[in-house]
């Protein structure tokens, strides 16, 4: 099998049948995929097939495992809507082929809002892998609203037996459960530690004695720092309730499964302490130059906005290494190039000037790349 040049298909009506009546399915009128395998019938495996509502038939593509993220697909929606959720049916069901190729692992899934032309506020989903194949695997994307198209970047997968590299999509939506969605409970494992943010560099708000209890859970966040998840919850306290964050460690994941918590929209926390210290010599080894960042940082691959979309990164408050900048005659701005903390690691990328305090980053001491 090879794979086939890229191309473009409209949809309509395709996506209505597989959630539940209470939830709201968003329509799909076209969807596009960076690459999908052809056989002795080309349209064998196109990425309409996600949307025919068919265990039959499906998407497949090969997997570019050198460049993890690289394998895309977009979906278009005849209007703007709310998504919280995205439903799959993840490799080959309905024709046996489930263990010769492989299926979706991870994700990473962005938005685009409205009229706006560039996709935004991308969070990586794991999926789970799923022999059995009974009924749609479930995703919380968080809160999404004015939703007009979405793009999904494939970073893992699990592989096939015969084709380890080749991998399938039997069906996907995205879905509103907003509406549908019951309250969460969770049973705490051990007394609550909590803080006001998802995070250490959130302030302490004291550890509440509830081990053993049912504790309404409203969503989670994930901490890069930490590379753990938090979660926020409503503690009872002296006949109030007090809405805080915790790890989700202390809680039992049985009666709490991580994929049923809806991810916070990482706008509405903010962090209350003071800014993380500015790094010196001392505690550089490398030293270098770093700008306070006064805003989540929107990153590309590049310095414009003709690059790769490189995620949005929730940093505001600390001090981000800086190692030159680039001018951008396109839009008259200043791109800086930054080193960004992300989950052990460090990712390069390049993100707007004016995100940083210009008074702990003075243009002028920044080397022209």
């Amino acid at each position: 099998m090879k794979r086939a040049a890229l191309a473009f298909f409209m949809i309509l009506c395709l996506c209505t049948a597989a959630p539940a009546l209470a939830d709201k399915t968003a329509t799909v009128i076209a969807v596009d995929a960076s690459s999908w395998l052809s056989g002795d019938d080309p349209t064998a495996f196109l990425p309409e097939k996600m949307l025919d509502d068919d265990e039959w038939s499906a998407y497949a593509f090969s997997f570019t495992a050198a460049q993890p993220g690289s394998d895309m697909l977009w979906f278009t929606f005849s209007a703007p809507t709310a998504v919280n959720s995205l439903w799959i049916k993840n490799g080959f069901w309905g024709n046996g082929l489930n263990t010769v190729y492989g299926s979706v692992r991870e994700a990473a899934v962005a938005f685009r809002y409205g009229y706006e032309a560039d996709y935004r506020d991308e969070i990586i989903i794991t999926l789970p892998d799923d022999p059995v194949r009974l009924d749609y695997s479930k995703a919380s994307l968080g809160d999404h609203r004015n939703v007009s198209a979405v793009r999904v970047r494939i970073l893992s997968i699990y592989y096939g037996q015969v084709f380890p590299y080749e991998a399938g999509i039997t069906e996907l939506r995205f879905v509103d459960m907003q509406a549908s969605a019951a309250p969460l409970y969770g049973k705490a494992t051990m007394n609550l530690a909590t803080r006001t943010g998802p995070g250490t560099q959130y302030d302490g708000a004291g550890t509440y004695f509830v081990k053993g209890e049912s504790i309404r859970v409203l969503s989670r966040a994930w901490d890069s720092r930490n590379s753990i998840w938090w979660v926020k919850c409503e503690i009872p306290y002296r006949k109030e309730i007090r809405v805080l964050w915790t790890g989700y460690k202390r809680f039992d994941s049985k009666t709490l499964p991580l994929e049923s918590i809806p991810i916070e929209d990482p706008s509405n926390y903010r962090t209350t302490r003071t800014p993380t210290p500015r790094p010196t010599s001392s505690t550089s080894s490398s030293g270098g130059l770093y700008g306070l960042a006064t805003t989540r940082l929107s990153t590309r691959t590049g310095p414009g906005t003709q690059y790769e979309d490189g995620g949005t990164y929730n940093v505001s408050g600390q001090y981000i290494r800086v190692l030159s900048r680039a001018w951008d005659s396109r839009n008259s701005i200043w791109w800086v190039k930054c080193e960004i903390p992300y989950r052990g690691s460090v990712r390069v990328l390049w993100t707007g000037y004016k995100r940083f305090d210009a008074s702990t980053l003075p243009l002028e001491s920044i080397p022209i790349e």
